[in-house]
């Protein structure tokens, strides 16, 4: 989706406890922190990164395609507006004006990611017409590498064939992840077309750190099929020292 960008930011308090916040407002994502000390509805936010202030991340980022944003709070208060994601935030804006900025830039970002993502996928699916399509079910890895200092990692899986490209989501704090992600590829060219698997363990304010990868062929896929149906492979993740993943394939060709 490009280059991460800070979009806006400011002070917030939690709608019902009055709890101090800044909110970081990237291109992808919503962050909500702590300060290390209070800094007050009255603080220059232009001032915020001159400061010896040191940030602690209050939950996790929410990311903007799974958000929405609305003015309607708590009491009819003009200060508040809400946040819906996986669950409800009330927040508190320092202003009526503030409020309105927040609710403006937070729906205008998440407009932005979620027609990026469905205009990758359109182009995806606009190259030549497909003559079939294999149904992918990403289930688990095993035996990923640690990445991160707790000897755990954050893993996802990328999956792409071509220009088509899903992920599954992150499993936080794990080196044998669960995701059953369901996924589809349209095949144009059965002796050609390979699916591509690419793990990598998540991180916020770095690169991505690389945990792997293997690859499938269609036509191996096909002719592994002695049956109708879907097929279980467990894939050895290449380019590291453990790791692997079990996916289960279905494919179906068209009739021509």
């Amino acid at each position: 989706m490009g280059p991460r960008r800070l979009l806006f930011h400011g002070i917030l308090f939690k709608a019902k406890s009055s709890k101090e916040l800044v909110g970081f407002l990237f291109n992808d994502f919503l962050m909500l922190a702590q300060t290390s000390r209070p800094l007050g509805p009255s603080f220059s936010t232009v001032h915020l990164f001159d400061t010896s202030t040191s940030f602690k991340m209050y939950r996790l980022p929410i990311f903007l395609n799974e958000v929405t944003v609305s003015k309607s709070g708590d009491d009819g208060d003009p200060f508040i507006f809400r946040i819906t994601s996986d669950r409800i935030i009330n927040l508190k804006a320092v202003s009526a004006v503030e409020r309105d900025t927040w609710v403006r830039e937070i729906d205008n970002a998440s407009k932005q990611y979620k027609d990026k993502a469905k205009r990758k996928l359109e182009r995806a699916h606009s190259v030549k017409n497909p003559n079939g399509r294999i149904l992918v079910v990403v289930q688990e890895a095993c035996h990923l590498k640690a990445s991160d200092s707790n000897g755990k990692s954050d893993p996802y899986c990328e999956v792409s064939m071509g220009s088509q490209e899903h992920r599954t989501k992150v499993i936080p704090g794990t080196l044998n992840p669960r995701w059953n992600a369901s996924m589809q590829f349209q095949i144009r060219d059965v002796d050609r077309d390979t699916l591509c698997f690419t793990v990598y363990d998540r991180d916020l304010y770095s690169p991505n750190d690389f945990l792997g990868r293997t690859e499938v062929r269609i036509k191996d896929v096909l002719q592994s099929g002695e049956r109708r149906g879907p097929i279980t492979k467990r894939l050895i993740l290449h380019e590291v020292e453990t790791g692997e993943i079990i996916v289960k394939l279905d494919l179906q060709l068209y009739e021509s």
